[in-house]
């Protein structure tokens, strides 16, 4: 039987061991940044200090996304999301709300499907 689940390109996230999803402070506001390659990962890894104990994780499964981004807002754990930042501390990027990001990545899945990716 064929998979129809909803998919989205591939997001990736770094997370600390045994803690969840790597945050961000920013000024007192909490951001849980997301990544559209496995480079812009790495990248901005490389420019943070960030805990030595932080892996690399990825999904291209909507409803997994979905569900991490309900997740970290609801239990209160970050304020905002955003969409590969840039790498140097302190730099500026657009912040997305949870409803925006999840309508961002619902939008995402139907274009990916639709064009049969």
């Amino acid at each position: 039987m064929e998979d129809l689940s909803p998919t989205v390109p591939t997001i990736y996230w770094w997370e600390v061991a045994g803690a969840g999803p790597l945050l961000m402070n920013l000024a007192g506001t909490r951001y849980f940044p997301f990544f559209s390659s496995e480079e812009k990962a790495r990248a901005f890894r490389e420019g943070q200090d960030a805990p030595l104990d932080v892996f690399l994780r990825h999904s291209d499964l909507t409803d997994e996304v979905i569900g991490l981004v309900r997740r970290a807002h609801d239990d209160d754990r970050c304020d905002d999301f955003l969409i590969n930042p840039p790498p140097e501390p302190g730099s500026w990027a657009q912040p997305w709300a949870a409803d925006e990001m999840v309508a961002l990545i619902e939008r995402t899945a139907r274009r990916e499907n639709d064009l049969g990716g």
